[in-house]
C-alpha cells in the first residue's frame, strides 16, 4: 500500500506517568501506563527486586521500622512489634527484653521512634509512658524525682564556712545524662565553721535507667537554689559526706526534668530537644534531655477548631506540623521561646508517616492529594492519574498510608492501599527533582519504610509488612524472592502531528544497552487494549534494535507503543523510533 512515511523519534523518556487524560493529550515522554519501570534522566529504567532479609517470620505483627545509628555508616535495624520492640541480629528478629516495672500492652498502633546521641525514645497511641530504647532492652523514659527528703547534719571538721544549709538531690543516668526533678528539700542544718556535712535518707531509685544520684546544696544563709556539690556513681549508697567550698559549687539543679505525659502519639528530634505531641498539644523537652519535659514546656496548636495533630517532622530550622486539617511550623523566636506559624490552612496531613522531607522540601499526603512545599504555602504535586489512585485509597486506610525518602534516585516513595485492600498494596514513586510519577507493584507492599545508609555510603531502603511479619530490602536483587519483577510501560497515543489520517507501523527501534534478556514490544490502536502486533525480540545486541512489526493491514488514527520486560538484569530503555506511513484519509483497510 503507497502512503507517506513518517518517522517519530523519542530520545527523552523522562516524562513519567500521566494517564489521568487522554492518551493523545499527554506529553511525548510521558506514557499512560508505567508499572515497574521509572524516569531516570531522559532513559526510563526498570527497577530492581527486593529480598526478605529475615529468614523466619516474627512471631507477631510488625508495626513499624527505625533506624538506629551505632556509628559513622554502622546502623542496627529496629522494627516496633505488637507487644515490644525487636532488632535484627543476622537474619532474625530479636525481641528486646522488657524491663522491670515497665509493661507494654498489645496494640497494632505504630511505634514512632527518635534517636538522640546513643539512646532511641518511642511513643504509641494508648501506651502509657514513652519507652527508652537500647539495644537490648526497653523501659519507661524519664526518671520519677525522690520522694523523700535528704538528712543533713554537722560532720567532723572540714572547710565550710558557717551558716543554714538546705540539700536536695537527683535521681541520675551516668550514660544518657537523664535527670529527675529534686527530692523534697532538707530540714535547716546549722552548721558551725570549719565543718563538714554528713548525708543520709539518700534513697535509692526503682527506676531501671538509675545508676547514680547527685547532691545539691544552697549556698550558706539561702534557700530555694541548689548547686551541685557530689555525685554518688552507684544506686545502693545512702550515705555520704561532702565537704565542697561555695566557689567550688557546680550548676543549679534544674526544675524542669519532669518525666513527659503519658499516652503521646507522635514524637520527633529538633534544636537538640524531643517534641512530642498526644494529638492536642505540643510538647517539647530540655535542650540536650530527651526525658525531661519541663511543666511549662507546652505549645498549644489551635487546639479549639477540632482537629488533631498527625504528624511533626522536623525540617531544617522549623519543625512541621501537620493536622488534619492544615500544615502549621514552629519556629525558634529565642532560647526558650517558638512561633507557631501556618504554612497552608487548606491541605492537611493525612497521615503521619507520609510527612517526609528531602533537600529542604516538604512532602506529605493529604486526604486529597500530595503535597510539597519549599517553605512558603503548598503546591500540589499529583498528576490526574495519581489522583485517581488516591481516590481508590479507602478514607479508613488514608492514616494507614506511610513514606520514605531515597536519596540515591530522588525518590518520595508512596505505599497505598488501593481497591478496598487490608494493607498497603502499591507504591508511587516520585521523583523530587524531575517531578515524575510511576507506580510500582510488589508481592507485598511495605506497611513501613525506612533509608539506611551502609560502611560503603551506599544506601538501602528497608521495608516491613505487618501481615507477613517479615523485613524486606527493597532496590536490590534480581527478582521479588523468586517472582519475576514485569515492567510495563505504554507510550502516549500519537498522531504524528497529522490528526484525521490512518497511519500504519512498518518498524520499531528501541535503544537498549546489550543484555541477555528479551523484550515484547506491542502497538494499539485508538486508545483502545486491543493488541493490533506483538513481538518479542532479543536483547542480545549493541545499540538500536530493529524489529519489524507491521500494522499496515490494521491501521489506526493513533498509536500507542507498550515495551514488556520481565528479565532478571535491570533494564534501561533510551530512545524509541516508530516508522510507518501515512495512509489517504479514504483507503480501505486491507
Amino acid at each position: 500500500m503507497s502512503g507517506k512515511p513518517f518517522k517519530l523519534d523519542l530520545l527523552n523518556l523522562g516524562g513519567g506517568l500521566n494517564d489521568g487524560v487522554a492518551p493523545s493529550h499527554i506529553q511525548d515522554n510521558e506514557f499512560s501506563r508505567l508499572v515497574n519501570f521509572y524516569p531516570f534522566g531522559s532513559k526510563l529504567t526498570s527497577r530492581r527486586g527486593s529480598v526478605r532479609i529475615t529468614s523466619s517470620a516474627y512471631g507477631e505483627r510488625l508495626t513499624s521500622i527505625f533506624r538506629f545509628k551505632k556509628g559513622t555508616a554502622n546502623w542496627q535495624l529496629m522494627v516496633g512489634t505488637r507487644s515490644g520492640i525487636a532488632r535484627l541480629s543476622g537474619t532474625v528478629l530479636v525481641p528486646l527484653a522488657i524491663a522491670t516495672g515497665t509493661t507494654i500492652s498489645a496494640s497494632d498502633e505504630p511505634w514512632r521512634f527518635i534517636q538522640y546521641q546513643n539512646e532511641m525514645i518511642a511513643v504509641r497511641r494508648a501506651s502509657g509512658l514513652p519507652k527508652r530504647v537500647t539495644e537490648d532492652v526497653v523501659m519507661d523514659a524519664g526518671i520519677p524525682p525522690p520522694s523523700a527528703a535528704p538528712t543533713l547534719v554537722d560532720g567532723s571538721a572540714g572547710s565550710k564556712i558557717a551558716g543554714d544549709y538546705y540539700g536536695v538531690f537527683t535521681a541520675f543516668n551516668r550514660d544518657s545524662n537523664a535527670e529527675s526533678d529534686p527530692s523534697p528539700v532538707s530540714t535547716k542544718l546549722t552548721l558551725g565553721a570549719s565543718k563538714l556535712i554528713a548525708w543520709s535518707g539518700i534513697t535509692t531509685s526503682t527506676n531501671a535507667q538509675v545508676n547514680a544520684r547527685r547532691l545539691y546544696l544552697t549556698v550558706p544563709n539561702n534557700k530555694g537554689r541548689y548547686y551541685f556539690v557530689k555525685q554518688l556513681d552507684d544506686n545502693v549508697t545512702t550515705t555520704t559526706t561532702e565537704d565542697v567550698v561555695q566557689d567550688n559549687y557546680g550548676r543549679a539543679v534544674s526544675f524542669d526534668n519532669a518525666i513527659p505525659p503519658t499516652n503521646l502519639e507522635l514524637i520527633e528530634s529538633w534544636l537538640e530537644r524531643a517534641w512530642y505531641s498526644d494529638g492536642v498539644d505540643l510538647f517539647y523537652s530540655e535542650q540536650g534531655l530527651p526525658q525531661s519535659v519541663g511543666e511549662f514546656n507546652r505549645i498549644s496548636v489551635y487546639a479549639d477548631d477540632g482537629h488533631r495533630i498527625r504528624g511533626l517532622r522536623a525540617w531544617g530550622d522549623r519543625l512541621a506540623v501537620g493536622k488534619t486539617n492544615a500544615m502549621h511550623t514552629v519556629l525558634s523566636a529565642g532560647p526558650r521561646r517558638f512561633e507557631l506559624v501556618t504554612l497552608s490552612d487548606a491541605h492537611g496531613l493525612a497521615a503521619a508517616d507520609t510527612l517526609q522531607t528531602a533537600e529542604g522540601l516538604l512532602f506529605w499526603l493529604a486526604p486529597d492529594n500530595v503535597y510539597r512545599s519549599e517553605g512558603v504555602g503548598a503546591n500540589a504535586i499529583s498528576t490526574i492519574t495519581i489522583r485517581r489512585i488516591l481516590d481508590r485509597v479507602p478514607e479508613v486506610m488514608k492514616e494507614k498510608a506511610a513514606a520514605g525518602i531515597y536519596p540515591r534516585l530522588s525518590w518520595y516513595v508512596l505505599a497505598v492501599a488501593v481497591d478496598g485492600a487490608a494493607a498497603n498494596n502499591l507504591l508511587l514513586i516520585y521523583n523530587y527533582k524531575t517531578n515524575g510519577w510511576t507506580t510500582f507493584s510488589y508481592p507485598n507492599v511495605p506497611a513501613f519504610l525506612a533509608h539506611f545508609l551502609t560502611e560503603d555510603a551506599g544506601e538501602v531502603l528497608y521495608g516491613v509488612h505487618g501481615a507477613d511479619n517479615h523485613v524486606y530490602r527493597l532496590d536490590t536483587g534480581a527478582d521479588d524472592w523468586g517472582t519475576a519483577v514485569t515492567a510495563t510501560a505504554r507510550s502516549k497515543a500519537f498522531d504524528y502531528g497529522q490528526p484525521g489520517f490512518r497511519k500504519g507501523v512498518r518498524r520499531i527501534q528501541v535503544l537498549t544497552p546489550r543484555l541477555a534478556e528479551s523484550l515484547t514490544v506491542r502497538v494499539y490502536n485508538d486508545e483502545t487494549d486491543t493488541v493490533v502486533k506483538e513481538r518479542t525480540i532479543s536483547l542480545y545486541s549493541d545499540g538500536w534494535k530493529r524489529i519489524n512489526l507491521s500494522t499496515i493491514g490494521k491501521a489506526g488514527e493513533l498509536h500507542q507503543i507498550e515495551l514488556e520486560y520481565s528479565g532478571r538484569s535491570p533494564l534501561d530503555i533510551e530512545g524509541l523510533i516508530i516508522e510507518g506511513l501515512l495512509l489517504p484519509r479514504h483507503s480501505p483497510v486491507l
